[in-house]
């Protein structure tokens, strides 16, 4: 089916119930039915939407662009931007929301950078960290051991620990 100009990342929402893929050339997230196999919606965003992933509880999605300096936080019951905030670069590849849905991280490749918001209202970035040259992915994890984010740095070769134990600190 198609959804627009260069489709980019499609997850499925807590429930199973639609797919929802950035559209990373146009400027919406497209809304897909995944039995019935057609786009049911488009939500619009900022232009370049790079990858879209959800509160765990389903209320919240956040669509972080790969061209603009903006993260979108879409209510996924009326489908509608209801917070914008700044990146501290446009373009962002990835992000990772952490299990109990407080803190949402994306990386900012074009500048090194990781950023991490606030996954619930009131929406606001929390910090930027300075990660390394080419940025790419973050993935979050909570163990016995406490609470950390993996971050690959590509120009350097490493991944990247830090504890998210209160201030985000490297490991």
């Amino acid at each position: 089916m198609y959804i627009g100009r260069s489709p980019h990342e499609a997850f499925f929402t807590p429930d199973g119930k639609e797919v929802w893929a950035t559209v990373r050339g146009q400027d919406h997230v497209s809304v897909i039915d995944p039995v019935k196999m057609r786009e049911i919606r488009r939500v619009p965003t900022a232009d370049g939407p790079g990858m879209v992933l959800f509160h765990p509880g389903g209320r919240y999605a956040y669509v972080p662009s790969s061209f603009t300096p903006e993260v979108d936080v879409v209510d996924t019951r009326t489908y509608r931007v209801i917070a914008r905030l700044p990146q501290a670069s446009p373009f962002s590849p990835n992000l990772s929301v952490s299990r109990d849905g407080k803190e949402v991280w994306f990386t900012l490749k074009d500048s090194g950078k990781v950023q991490v918001m606030s996954g619930v209202p009131p929406f606001r970035v929390l910090t930027t960290l300075d990660t390394g040259p080419i940025t790419n992915h973050v993935t979050l994890l909570d163990n016995a051991n406490g609470r950390f984010a993996y971050v690959t740095v590509g120009e350097e070769n490493v991944v990247k620990v830090y504890r998210r134990d209160g201030a985000p600190t490297p490991s």
